[in-house]
């Protein structure tokens, strides 16, 4: 890596990582605001009361406005106050609390006790049965929804998980038709795209075309989106089976763990993926992939489910210095109802996604460097279509290195920036074949 590079790659980190971040929830009472880091952290009536204090509001009797930001939803509940009082059929005035959402063009009403178990109402039914109404807006307006709509979601590591093998198994050898030794068919279960080591295929060559292998890998992110700052930790899992076969068929079985950090606040996912290669010619390959997964961040108030599949198409055109290889993929991605404590959680998510990437690999043969080792530089291109996301476009560049040890082995650098510059970052991951 050229000192020029290096220095790069410093810069964008030091960028990213001094984002200053802001309260991911602003709280306003009568025109006084307050910011929360976190859902836990946001007060019930009495704790308001206390924060906001009681000179300029009468909390019993009085006009009470309270504006809630949740990250990127504004939501309105206002106390009419004695001067507003409505007329009950028996006479009696009522002290109502109106609740609106203002990106649904929705209201509630509620007329039944006292302000303080009107609040408690309100905060249950937020929690039970406006739960997907809230889900389904957080995906569009945040830009750290753990879910989806934003490049750390489990979302988009699904499309990224399923893309993966565009930079896995390209055909190495000279221009003049000399041995082509083909990499291994695991599919890597985090981001970015990976690309593997070949001692696995070899050693399924000399068994005969069949074989199997382990894939761990570890890697981390750091991405500005909004206004907060998001790193991300994944542990990539698979397992791969090599058939018999001159069509070279594989099946890969894919287990991804992940952390996302939002200014503070944690969400996991975990799910299981599974994908089968098929090469229909020496240069043209076909990949269907399944998914399924979970994520939940207590702190960010959302959580949910996942599934979906694609299909990938990856074709090689070799060239005198080395390969150029087109892959091109579209997927559906649908979040699932997911039960947790007798509630339903389903953002009502259904996107197609199309993604595209054009690879270039580069043979190194240098004296210090291991033979086979090779330079894949990357440009890639990733639209959804169908439910409206935070972010609906993104593009990435980067490369990988691999074998560049005595292991089966790639560490992959990725830079990503979203459309109207919504979020940015850079990550890196290190995954080893045994």
């Amino acid at each position: 890596m050229s000192l020029k590079l290096f220095s790069t790659v410093l810069l964008l980190m030091f960028y990213i990582g001094s984002a200053i971040a802001a309260g991911l929830f602003q709280l306003t009472v009568n025109g006084q605001t307050r910011s929360y880091g976190s859902v836990d952290e946001l007060p019930d009536f009495n704790t308001m009361k206390q924060q906001f204090g009681e000179e300029g509001i009468n909390w019993e009797t009085g006009r009470v406005e309270v504006t809630l930001n949740y990250r990127g939803i504004d939501i309105t509940a206002l106390y009419t106050g004695s001067t507003d009082f409505t007329e009950s059929t028996e006479g009696e005035t009522v002290d109502r609390l109106e609740f609106e959402i203002s990106a649904l063009n929705r209201t509630w009403l509620y007329t039944e006790g006292t302000r303080q178990e009107k609040w408690s109402q309100l905060t249950d039914d937020l929690g039970k049965d406006l739960i997907n109404e809230l889900l389904a807006l957080m995906v569009q307006y945040s830009p750290n929804d753990p879910v989806a709509g934003n490049p750390s979601s489990m979302m988009a590591n699904f499309v990224r998980s399923d893309f993966s093998a565009t930079l896995e198994g390209l055909p190495l050898g000279d221009s003049s038709g000399g041995t082509t030794t083909n990499l291994s068919s695991s599919v890597s279960a985090g981001s970015p795209d990976v690309t593997n080591g070949n001692e696995g295929g070899e050693e399924a060559e000399e068994n005969g075309g069949g074989g199997s292998n382990v894939g761990v890998g570890l890697g981390v992110g750091s991405y500005e989106q909004g206004e907060s700052k998001v790193d991300t930790l994944m542990l990539p899992l698979s397992y791969s089976w090599d058939f018999d076969g001159e069509s070279k068929p594989s099946l890969t079985l894919r287990l991804p763990i992940s952390q996302i950090d939002v200014d503070g606040n944690k969400g996991f996912a975990a799910g299981i993926g599974l994908t089968y290669r098929q090469y229909l010619s020496p240069s043209w390959q076909m990949l269907p992939s399944l998914n399924y997964g979970v994520t939940a961040s207590e702190g960010l108030g959302s959580g949910g489910a996942m599934a979906s599949y694609s299909l990938l198409s990856i074709y090689d055109l070799k060239v005198p210095w080395g390969v150029v290889r087109f892959g091109n993929q579209a997927g559906q991605y649908r979040s699932v109802p997911l039960s947790v404590g007798g509630t339903i959680y389903d953002a009502g998510i259904e996107s197609t996604v199309l993604r595209n990437g054009l690879i270039f690999q580069f043979p190194v043969e240098l004296e210090f460097i291991r033979e086979g080792a090779t330079f894949d530089p990357y440009i890639l291109d990733t639209r959804y279509f169908g439910t409206k996301l935070y972010i609906m476009q993104y593009y990435e560049i980067g490369f990988t290195l691999s074998n560049w040890i005595p292991l089966a082995s790639s560490l992959t650098l990725n830079y990503l920036i979203a459309e109207e510059n919504k979020a940015k970052g850079i990550s890196f991951l290190f995954r080893a074949q045994f």
